[in-house]
């Protein structure tokens, strides 16, 4: 029982740590002219990891009862608002308002953001699947490199509808 215990708190410290440096990616590159040292970047994310977490609670949250409702709506909500954290990074929205603002930049380009996030999460899966290293390459590669991608569609969409 005592092992058991200390496995979950492991477990959980772990997931604190792993959503802590996926903030920190995104801070990151927002401050990619290096106003912020690795020191001052980590507490920054700490600070704004609970505003974070609740933009991608109320995600999943509308993505699984889409899911439950038959999977094709899980498919289409998680693609309207699989950009809310850049959302909340690059434009300050929180909440809702980051979420809706996620769907009005794909709206239009669903089948190009569903194609891009499709192809990233296959070659994820495929190196995840990799016994012992492949969990350690989608912790220290895939995840940041995620992170990258999806802040170039986030660019490019973002683009796009400023001319448009």
């Amino acid at each position: 029982p005592r092992g058991g215990f200390l496995m979950l708190l492991a477990g959980l410290a772990a997931l604190v740590l792993n959503f802590w440096v996926q903030v920190a990616y995104f801070y990151l590159i927002k401050e990619k002219d290096g106003n912020l040292d690795v020191k001052g970047l980590l507490i920054f994310s700490w600070n704004n990891m609970a505003s974070y977490a609740w933009v991608l609670f109320l995600m999943a949250i509308i993505a699984i009862g889409g899911f439950l409702l038959f999977i094709v709506p899980g498919i289409i909500f998680s693609i309207w608002f699989s950009l809310a954290a850049y959302m909340f990074v690059f434009e300050n929205k929180k909440g809702m308002e980051a979420l809706r603002r996620s769907r009005e930049l794909v709206k239009g380009y669903w089948w190009a953001v569903f194609g891009r996030m499709f192809l990233f999460g296959i070659i994820t899966a495929i190196i995840g699947a990799i016994p012992v290293f492949g969990n350690i390459a989608n912790i220290f590669f895939t995840m940041p490199l995620g992170i990258m991608y999806g802040y170039f569609i986030y660019q490019d969409l973002k683009q796009i509808k400023a001319t448009v």
